[in-house]
């Protein structure tokens, strides 16, 4: 059944990428810099959402953040939800995962911003 599930995911994942409406020119998408989020972490009511795999985010993440990982995030619709209050920040390590996340977000009536190139770029507090 896992398996199934498994690959369920990973075909909404394909579809989504291969979506006529989901634009992957950066210019098309809201996105944020990694110091933008840094100056607004602590002054501003954000949720942080990271869409990597669960061995990435116990490399290393954004302090508060959430881990939803991009191949489970239309499962967690309802956890989500709960987030709609507050502008969100999608991170992953390079950004593209976050920005496919970002735009299916969006398009579900999110606020929500892709950090820009990802946690490579981040300089700001990291927890194991």
């Amino acid at each position: 059944m896992k398996f199934y599930l498994k690959i369920l995911s990973g075909l909404f994942i394909i579809l989504l990428a291969c979506d006529k409406n989901v634009k992957f020119n950066n210019d098309n998408i809201y996105n944020i810099s990694p110091i933008k989020v840094l100056d607004i972490y602590n002054k501003q009511n954000i949720a942080l959402i990271d869409v990597r795999t669960e061995r990435e985010y116990r490399y290393g993440h954004i302090p508060n953040s959430k881990l939803i990982p991009l191949e489970k995030l239309h499962q967690s619709m309802s956890e989500i939800e709960k987030m709609k209050e507050k502008k969100i920040i999608i991170y992953c390590r390079t950004g593209r995962r976050s920005l496919i996340a970002t735009q299916f977000l969006r398009d579900q009536g999110f606020d929500a911003l892709n950090m820009k190139n990802g946690i490579v770029m981040w300089d700001g507090p990291i927890s194991k």
